[in-house]
């Protein structure tokens, strides 16, 4: 053992190894970060959604379509942030027992249409537009058909529930010059 390391620290050390591993594979991290890298890369922000799952008493996160993220920002922190999903209705309804007469299927009049989005799902039958609100002081609300829900996340660091990867070509907005073309 390197020296000024006692065995508690090493012990200390190997446990939160572990969770960091048993979080990078019940997130299916590789899959989940290489869609946040084609995101950043195409649609130059890629998104994750990170959030407390108490069932299984860990942190989870997700890659998220930056398309339907709509922040606020103060300098260059996020304050609160709008993200707008379809959903299967059914799970909604089972998900939030007391608003289930409020959720409705809709036709997806809040999502916006994106060029090789699947168009198919925005019409969908049993789909609902759900509409999240976000702050940096853990406050969450869901507008989900007719009916709205609000509580306070208490996750308590201060942020937004989402970590934003932008991605800005050098150079500004020109593609790269390809260096092994023969000069002219």
């Amino acid at each position: 053992m390197p020296s000024g390391v006692d065995e508690a620290s090493r012990r200390h050390a190997e446990s939160l190894e572990a969770i960091l591993y048993g979080t990078y594979e019940a997130n299916k991290a590789p899959v989940e970060l290489r869609k946040v890298a084609y995101n950043s890369f195409i649609l130059r922000r890629g998104l994750v959604y990170i959030w407390w799952d108490p069932n299984e008493m860990r942190v989870r996160f997700r890659a998220c379509t930056p398309d339907n993220f709509f922040p606020v920002y103060d300098g260059d922190e996020i304050v609160e942030a709008v993200y707008i999903q379809r959903r299967n209705t059914n799970i909604l309804k089972r998900q939030y027992p007391d608003y289930a007469e409020l959720i409705e299927d809709d036709p997806g009049q809040f999502v916006t249409q994106v060029t090789g989005s699947d168009v198919a799902r925005f019409s969908a039958k049993g789909q609902t537009t759900v509409i999240d609100w976000f702050d940096r002081d853990g406050n969450f609300a869901r507008k989900m058909g007719e009916a709205f829900f609000a509580t306070n996340l208490g996750y308590g660091f201060g942020q937004i529930p989402f970590v934003e990867f932008p991605c800005f070509p050098v150079e500004g907005e020109q593609e790269p010059l390809n260096l092994d073309r023969p000069a002219c």
